[in-house]
């Protein structure tokens, strides 16, 4: 028998050792680059981050096979809490249309009346009120900006109480929020009104109040964020290249300045160098006899060069001289210089009156997009270092047919991000606003709208899906904030998508399962969040059904003015009538 020697013996000892090993870190490393494909179910996309770009499916429906299943739902890894969750859903119908642009041409489909595609998601019945104290505010605002308290005070509140004050003549509307991943927060911007009348629609000046909240939608009170462009305690740094200097700080995460606290220099320092929540949004304005400051501001998330960064869109008074024009300007939360940008279209004379510009990010794309109408279709994209715009994309004629007003609502978001990309084409959703006049339920009825935003790789944008007004089966508040019932304005306003996840995957049906947080407020008064579940099994059902033409700005108006007339029916029995 032929006798192994010793040092041969070690080394085919060590080589089976270390070839299992050597076999198991590439298994690994195959695993990360594809685990788009093959996700686990607790890995999650909390906002809307794109984690694989490089792996592409066919189409939308694609995502039913292609995605490996990842077994039931736990909702323990969700941003939706168990003990939330555990409240419950109901259903809740929502009528859609499909365009012209995905079914093919008027001509060669068939036509017929307007026969919407009708399925249902879930409402939680979970809601997180989300108003801010104003006494709270006006308290900090008296203290830390001096400034402003001169507009913001009269010689009749010397005779009242600040409680009095606060109730008749400061008010809140519209909050927006976003999840911020790498401080894991939430940034919810508020707009506050201090109207001296008393009249919430006719505000002398509007601010932006800014929290951080936490998973749980509670208030993080002294949370610290370092500004993307500084370094901290390096005042004198230059920024450079604004995209390039994005995040290259010396601290990778939020500062707590009260360490600081024993060494005022140090501490001086800290706070010229984090941005410390809850803040006013110092932006600088002229005050005039009414409609002063920033108003209806919307939080959108900017992801680039691996780099999240919060920008809070609005539209605000300018004044050149005589003239006075209101315009769309951006807020850079996170940056402490060069920080308020004002949006202008090359080659156009703006309007009087700019503003509901709808703001999304396309992939790998540092400039900022906007719906700036939806008929015809009209995209703008705009630097966020120069503020220059320029039509991206145009349709050449509006549909004619009548449809109300669709305003701005929220952001476009795109797919969630642990999804593979389409080839071919990017996809984004949002909720619009429908205004609708005099259609049953007072004189003004406003509600969200479901619509799905396309762009190929010829750069044609489509409004691909659209659906009519959504009730949610809530009961809105009066104008008056005295009831439910019809009358005046009657306003559910879609602010922001919160977040996007998706949650698991049905391994027998093939069905996705999500959660999506929409920010709304009611009565341009009280803001809340709930959670919407199913609503990308809604789209991927759309592109499957069979496809038949109609005409969808026809039908979206007839379908919207139905649900007003079946919604004023029921909430005028809140008045006392028939």
């Amino acid at each position: 028998m032929k006798v192994i020697s010793r040092p041969l013996k070690f080394i085919i000892i060590t080589s089976l050792c270390l070839v299992p090993l050597i076999l198991l870190a590439f298994f690994y490393e195959s695993l990360q680059n594809y685990s788009v494909l093959f996700q686990p179910y607790g890995f999650k996309s909390f906002g809307f981050h794109h984690p694989n770009p490089t792996v592409e499916v066919e189409s939308l429906t694609d995502l039913l096979q292609r995605r490996v299943s990842v077994g039931n739902i736990d909702d323990k890894n969700s941003m939706f809490s168990e003990h939330d969750a555990a409240q419950g859903f109901y259903d809740h119908e929502i009528s859609s249309f499909l365009s012209y642009n995905q079914i093919g041409s008027q001509e060669q489909s068939q036509r017929v009346p307007c026969n919407p595609f009708q399925h249902s998601v879930k409402v939680s019945r979970w809601n997180k009120n989300l108003d801010v104290s104003l006494v709270e505010v006006r308290r900090h605002i008296f203290e830390n900006h001096p400034d402003l308290k001169q507009y913001l005070e009269s010689p009749d509140d010397a005779n009242k109480s600040e409680e009095d004050i606060v109730e008749q003549q400061w008010f809140q509307f519209g909050g927006s929020s976003v999840w911020l991943e790498k401080e894991q927060c939430y940034l919810m911007v508020t707009r506050i009104m201090h109207s001296p009348t008393g009249f919430k629609n006719i505000p002398r000046t509007s601010l932006m109040w800014v929290r951080a909240l936490d998973r749980n939608w509670e208030e993080i009170k002294g949370k610290n964020v370092s500004y993307l462009d500084q370094a901290l305690f390096d005042v004198d740094a230059p920024v450079g290249d604004k995209e390039e200097s994005l995040g290259k700080r010396t601290s990778d995460s939020a500062t707590n300045c009260e360490l600081f606290k024993h060494n005022s220099s140090d501490y001086g320092s800290c706070v010229m160098k984090n941005a410390t929540y809850p803040k006013l949004a110092d932006i600088r304005f002229e005050i005039d006899k009414v409609y002063n400051g920033p108003e209806d501001p919307k939080v959108v998330l900017r992801e680039y060069n691996g780099v999240e960064e919060p920008v809070i869109v609005f539209n605000m008074n300018v004044h050149k001289g005589e003239e006075q024009r209101r315009m769309m300007h951006a807020y850079l939360l996170h940056r402490a210089t060069n920080n308020l940008i004002q949006f202008e279209i090359e080659g156009r004379e703006p309007l009087e009156i700019e503003k509901n510009w709808a703001p999304f990010f396309a992939r790998n794309q540092s400039n900022i997009n906007f719906v700036y109408q939806y008929d015809p279709l009209e995209i703008l994209t705009c630097s966020l270092d120069t503020g220059k715009c320029r039509t991206e994309y145009s349709e050449k004629e509006q549909s004619g047919r009548e449809i109300g007003y669709i305003r701005g609502g929220t952001q476009y978001v795109p797919l969630p991000g642990v999804l593979p990309h389409i080839k071919d084409k990017q996809f984004w959703i949002g909720f619009p606003k429908l205004h609708i006049d005099a259609c049953g339920c007072g004189d003004n009825f406003y509600r969200p709208m479901l619509s799905v935003l396309t762009r190929d790789l010829e750069g044609v944008y489509s409004r691909e899906i659209s659906s009519g007004a959504i009730t949610f089966g809530l009961d809105v508040l009066s104008w008056d904030q005295k009831s439910s019932a019809c009358g005046g304005s009657n306003v559910l306003s879609p602010n922001s998508i919160s977040y996007w996840e998706v949650v698991g995957k049905d391994t027998r049906t093939g069905k996705i399962d999500d959660h999506l947080a929409l920010a709304m407020s009611e009565s341009d008064s009280t803001s809340k969040v709930i959670v919407l579940r199913g609503v990308l099994d809604y789209i991927l059902k759309m592109y499957v059904q069979e496809k038949m033409s109609v005409d969808p700005i026809a039908c979206l108006s007839e379908q919207s003015k139905e649900t007003c007339m079946v919604y004023g029916e029921k909430h005028q029995r809140d008045l006392g009538t028939d």
